[in-house]
């Protein structure tokens, strides 16, 4: 269970480290043999740019693992997706260029997975930060003009509490 007395106390600048160290190990472990995957999750976590103490290596690991071996994210680590895809394309007239954290191509959607990292995260969809909602809604416009035959749809997922919530449109 999650509460205000497990929440690790960060700097800004500290948890924006942090939500780059786990969006690279998203990036990539999903390609790595999951009997690696510890090794070199220890590897990368104690590498000495990133700072880390042997709590905060252990937290992190926990939260990336946690992931991973969720039954209920299977298909956002299968061969059906894609990690950091770039997009370009045109909103408002303007030529824009984006990166999604996780593209999962199904038969007849496109999910758009975000990572965010926030501790803790907001519960309900109305409290999603209006930042959020507006990079998911760039992300959907570009989508839908690249696979226009497809649905569409929009995922946070809070990697502090393992939850995949949808943004509808």
């Amino acid at each position: 269970p999650v509460s205000a007395t497990n929440v690790t106390t960060a700097t800004p600048d500290a948890a924006y480290a942090r939500g780059r160290i786990i969006h690279r190990l998203l990036q990539s472990l999903p390609d790595i043999p999951a009997a690696s995957r510890i090794g070199a999750v220890e590897r990368f976590l104690s590498h000495p740019r990133h700072g880390l103490n042997l709590t905060q290596r252990g937290e992190i690991a926990h939260e990336v693992h946690r992931l991973l071996v969720d039954e209920k994210f299977e298909v956002l680590w299968s061969s059906a997706s894609l990690a950091e895809a770039p997009l370009a394309g045109r909103i408002n007239g303007a030529i824009v260029f984006r990166q999604v954290d996780r593209l999962c191509l199904k038969e007849d959607e496109v999910w758009i997975v975000d990572y965010k990292t926030n501790r803790p995260p907001p519960l309900t969809e109305k409290d999603i930060p209006a930042p959020y909602r507006q990079q998911l809604a760039e992300y959907r416009v570009l989508l839908s003009g690249i696979y226009p035959g497809k649905k569409v749809r929009c995922f946070l997922l809070w990697t502090f509490t393992a939850d995949l919530m949808e943004i509808p449109a």
